[in-house]
């Protein structure tokens, strides 16, 4: 029980722990968006329901294809952890565009959904992905290395 209070209590994180609320973090909030916005709005796009804000001055098509493509396709990597930091980037910057331009009048009920899809990513984007992640099997311990040595190489 001690150990119990002990770790509910703890403001420090490590190990599996942090790896598995990284891996929560991710699935929580990259797969709702790939499944409820970023395949839908592919496929909108696909069949030409062309209807979609222009905030940046790209033009509907274009930015329908650009969200789209980042909500589908960095959301499903950010989901596998799969150059997760660049995913969650695209994602985070496209809903920080969302909520500061498209929804910038409205009030926070209309803003609630992109402010949290903003908030998770960013979040992913500086934690990244733990080792519950396509990125930690691919580039593994030796990428912990490298950062270790330009930070004392830098320092």
């Amino acid at each position: 029980m001690k150990a119990f209070f002990y770790w509910l209590f703890s403001t420090y994180s490590t190990g599996k722990k942090l790896d598995f609320g990284l891996l929560l973090l991710r699935l929580f909030f990259a797969l709702p968006l790939t499944i409820r916005h970023g395949w839908p709005t592919l496929f909108q796009w696909w069949k030409g329901e062309i209807s979609y804000p222009d905030p940046l001055g790209l033009g509907e098509n274009l930015t329908m294809l650009i969200m789209g493509s980042i909500e589908a396709f960095c959301a499903t990597f950010v989901v596998l952890g799969l150059f997760t930091r660049i995913s969650a980037f695209f994602v985070a910057a496209g809903f920080t565009v969302a909520v500061l331009v498209v929804h910038g009048t409205d009030t926070f009920a209309v803003k609630e959904l992109a402010y949290m899809y903003m908030a998770g990513f960013w979040s992913v984007f500086f934690l990244g992905s733990g080792k519950y992640a396509l990125d930690f099997l691919i580039f593994g311990k030796s990428q912990g290395k490298r950062l270790l040595k330009f930070q004392t190489d830098n320092a």
